[in-house]
């Protein structure tokens, strides 16, 4: 918050780009949940991004939130940080980009572990230095690119996207009717597999593009349910808004070929591994707003509060 306000002051402008450059774990933390406190809501203390070993600490979507908001009212005239750029592991998730949608416009990351460090900073400065005109959008498509065109980047795959942060409430919106819908069938037909899926982090996240495809395809036993025909349209609908939320994504190897949408989404293969995790998810602003975390109770078998 210093940095953003130092910046601000001695290097006025119109617009504003941060970037985030750490170990990152996605929604979840190599140390465990934290403690979520009841007077203060979401306050995880181990978690997304950001690891400083020493302190034994790291950024909360919470915090980085909360951070940008007060950036945004005392420093840059009401307006959102025009770009975010997450140099880090598994950082794009809806979760994640529902958190700041209030506060950013665009969102660089990837939904894979990726190598810190493979963004080509000369190039980004070269391009404002070249065209200071360049608007944020146009910066995205290129920062994106150049990622995946970069020789310090994984050889064996990698996944970069940009995303408009304005179009993720309509994604969330069409999320939230897609879980509902998946909630019917879950317990109309019990649990049931999806075929065609990719993973990521052991299993705790799933590139929800891919979820949806599957599911508008019937790649599973739960193409049998009564409900089916809803959860296909919804399912259908997801993709679309997913597409609307993307401003540019490249990638390569395995994730080319299975041509993952850049966006994943927590669903844990292992029960332990969701109650583990499950007071501190309940507090994300993605679980307030759409029935996922009631879809993930009913999968678990966890009895609503």
């Amino acid at each position: 918050e210093q940095a953003l306000a130092w910046m601000a002051q001695n290097y006025p402008a119109e617009h504003y780009g941060l970037v985030i450059k750490s170990h990152g774990s996605g929604v979840l933390s190599w140390w465990g949940p934290g403690s979520v406190r009841s007077e203060h809501p979401g306050q995880v203390e181990t978690f997304f991004v950001g690891y400083d070993d020493e302190a034994h600490d790291c950024l909360t979507p919470f915090e980085v939130e909360a951070v940008l908001a007060r950036f945004k009212d005392q420093h840059h005239q009401g307006r959102k940080l025009d770009l975010l750029v997450a140099d880090s592991c598994d950082p794009a998730m809806i979760e994640v980009l529902y958190q700041l949608h209030d506060e950013v416009e665009y969102f660089i990351g990837s939904e894979s572990t990726i190598i810190i460090g493979s963004f080509r900073y000369a190039g980004m400065l070269s391009l404002l230095k070249a065209g200071p005109q360049i608007d944020a959008r146009q910066l995205c498509e290129r920062i994106v690119k150049d990622f995946i065109d970069s020789p310090e980047h994984s050889s064996t795959h990698d996944v970069m996207a940009a995303f408009a942060l304005e179009a993720i409430p309509a994604l969330v919106e069409r999320f939230d009717l897609f879980a509902e819908r998946l909630l019917a069938v879950r317990r109309d037909h019990g649990k049931f597999g999806v075929k065609g899926l990719v993973s990521f982090y052991d299993g705790a996240y799933w590139d929800l593009g891919k979820l949806a495809e599957a599911i508008s395809q019937g790649r599973g036993e739960f193409a049998t349910s009564p409900g089916y025909a809803e959860l296909k349209a919804a399912a259908e609908e997801v993709l679309t808004a997913l597409r609307a939320t993307r401003v540019s994504m490249w990638y390569d190897g395995d994730y080319a070929t299975g041509k993952v949408g850049g966006l994943s989404l927590f669903w844990p293969s292992k029960a332990d591994k969701y109650q583990e995790y499950r007071n501190y998810y309940k507090t994300l602003a993605l679980s307030e707003v759409t029935a996922w975390d009631e879809f993930l109770d009913c999968w678990f078998g966890v009895l609503p509060e």
